[in-house]
């Protein structure tokens, strides 16, 4: 992106580091750690690296500010936990919109959109209003729920859910995304995107010949409709 990602290691070995703030472990996270099979040693490492990663983001109740952070694991070292403890602690902490760009594949977006449907428990928790853009599945009447959401968190409701939606991470998507969200107010909404695999053209392959790759353009234009991300 524009500005300068800051790195994160994930590791067992690594103490816990807080950046700009210290997030709150809530009931959404505490909730998905009863469902994971993991030893009570190991859960307590990925509350530590989750609250050091959100730590990194920006604060949900900070004035307006955009930035970006590079998360570094290992192959198969819980890298889709990771990202799905990580949307848990954002709401329970005040973010009200996650985007996760999914991957560049059908199979990829739709593990992932099965995966947070699982472990978070969307269907029994009403902690979520979860969105995919596969099959032309969000359209005008999806913005509209996005909405009503959103409207419920400005009059504090206790009911209101955490928006996800999940996008596959190809230009045309992104576009479609930008478009029907553009005329929505997002200016008091913390948002928190994921690149998963960012190294999957997320990135600017043109940046060489100074100019920007079409996918990474389209990231770019969706970043923008949040000033608070």
């Amino acid at each position: 992106m524009t500005d300068q990602p800051k790195i994160i290691k994930m590791s067992a070995n690594v103490p816990p580091h807080y950046g700009q703030w210290n997030p709150v472990q809530g009931e959404a996270l505490t909730e998905l750690l009863k469902s994971v099979p993991l030893s009570d040693n190991e859960k307590e490492s990925l509350v530590q690296e989750t609250s050091s990663i959100l730590s990194e983001c920006a604060p949900p109740n900070g004035s307006d500010q955009a930035n970006t952070g590079l998360v570094i694991g290992y192959v198969q070292s819980g890298k889709t936990l990771s990202f799905t403890s990580l949307t848990a602690l954002a709401r329970d902490n005040g973010y009200r919109l996650v985007i996760l760009l999914a991957g560049t594949t059908n199979n990829l977006v739709e593990q992932s959109f099965d995966r947070l449907k699982s472990d978070l428990d969307v269907a029994g928790a009403r902690e979520w209003n979860l969105f995919t853009t596969q099959q032309k599945a969000f359209q005008d009447s999806e913005v509209d729920r996005v909405k009503k959401e959103l409207g419920a968190w400005r009059r504090n409701s206790p009911r209101a859910r955490t928006i996800i939606i999940v996008s596959m991470k190809q230009h045309q998507h992104l576009k479609n995304l930008s478009r029907l969200l553009g005329n929505s107010d997002f200016s008091d909404i913390p948002t928190l995107i994921i690149d998963d695999e960012g190294d999957q053209a997320g990135m600017n392959t043109k940046a060489k010949q100074d100019d920007e790759s079409t996918t990474y353009a389209r990231i770019k234009e969706l970043r923008a409709l949040f000033p608070h991300h």
